[in-house]
């Protein structure tokens, strides 16, 4: 997992400007796989084994925060098209967040 983060991260990073800001839209070219690499990256912080709750917690709300990152990047572009599907596990990711994090809490 953390290999996958390592290189999903690397590809984001190389897309950032002079002020290591991510673009407000991205080359017609790449905005597949940079939402893809976006959307494997709030998966794989939700997939880690072995860690403490607290740590659980934050990387649930990390997680939370690239899929909301994600459905921004759609709402202000939308005219990118060749995301829909997962822009609705996004949403729907997004709208069970609370829960998940919920249960954590009360486990």
């Amino acid at each position: 997992i953390e290999a996958a983060e390592q290189h999903y991260t690397r590809f984001l990073d190389s897309m950032r400007d002079h002020d290591r800001k991510m673009p407000d839209r991205f080359d017609e070219f790449v905005v597949r796989a940079a939402l893809t690499a976006k959307f494997w990256l709030a998966r794989l912080k939700t997939q880690k084994l072995g860690m403490e709750r607290s740590q659980m917690l934050h990387m649930m709300k990390e997680s939370e925060d690239d899929y909301r990152w994600i459905i921004d990047y759609c709402t202000r572009n939308p005219d990118v098209q060749c995301f829909n599907t997962e822009l609705e596990l996004c949403k729907e990711v997004v709208e069970t967040m609370p829960l998940r994090i919920q249960r954590l809490m009360a486990s």
